[in-house]
C-alpha cells in the first residue's frame, strides 16, 4: 500500500501486537500521512504493519483529534471543515466475492491439534487474500481462523483446529 500513496520516510521501530482472535501484527515502524477527505486534509502519524488484513484503518485517536463522526447506518461521516461546517463524506462497503475454498485431500486431524491442510480455490495467485470460514462449516469443536492467505497455481494452506478428545476426518473437496 505504501507503494501507491504519498508519505513521508518511514521511522524504523519493530513490534509485535495481538490482535483480538490471536493472531499476531507485526509493526515496522511509523509514517506520517496526509490524510484527504474530500477538500479537507488532517495529518496524522502512523503505524505500517506487514501483515493488515485492510490497506488503512483511521482510528479513535485521530477520529476524535478531528472531531469525526461515523454513522455507519448511513454509510457516511462528517468532518468539519476549517470554518467548522460540517461536511457529510460518503463511504462504500467494499464488494464482497466469495470463492469457495476445498481441502486438496481427505485428511485427518488428531485430537487436540492443530494442522495447517491444502486448499484448492478459484483464485489462480494472490497475496494477502482474506480468507473468512464458511458459517456452515463453523463447529463448535473444529476451529478455523479467519486469516490472510498467500494463493499460488490455486493452492493456499489453511490452519484446523481441533479441539476435540477424539481425531476428526474430514473428506476431500469438503
Amino acid at each position: 500500500f505504501l507503494k501507491i500513496i504519498h508519505h513521508n520516510n518511514l521511522t524504523y521501530q519493530t513490534r509485535t501486537c495481538q490482535t483480538a482472535n490471536s493472531a499476531s501484527l507485526t509493526i515496522i515502524g511509523q509514517i506520517e500521512l496526509e490524510i484527504k477527505i474530500n477538500y479537507i486534509t488532517a495529518s496524522v502519524i502512523t503505524d505500517v504493519a506487514t501483515n493488515l488484513i485492510t490497506s488503512i484503518l483511521l482510528c479513535n485517536d485521530w477520529i476524535n483529534s478531528n472531531h469525526v463522526h461515523v454513522f455507519g447506518n448511513q454509510k457516511k461521516l462528517t468532518i468539519p471543515n476549517k470554518h467548522g461546517q460540517l461536511i457529510s463524506i460518503p463511504y462504500v462497503e467494499p464488494i464482497e466475492i466469495n470463492y469457495p475454498a476445498l481441502l486438496v485431500n481427505q485428511i485427518t486431524l488428531p485430537s487436540y491439534s492443530q494442522t495447517l491442510v491444502d486448499i484448492a480455490c478459484k483464485v489462480n495467485d494472490a497475496n494477502d487474500f482474506i480468507f473468512e470460514p464458511y458459517q456452515r462449516h463453523i463447529s463448535k469443536f473444529i476451529f478455523i481462523p479467519h486469516t490472510l492467505l498467500n494463493i499460488t497455481k490455486h493452492q493456499a494452506k489453511v490452519l484446523l483446529i481441533n479441539a476435540q478428545d477424539r481425531q476428526q476426518i474430514l473428506s476431500r473437496n469438503t
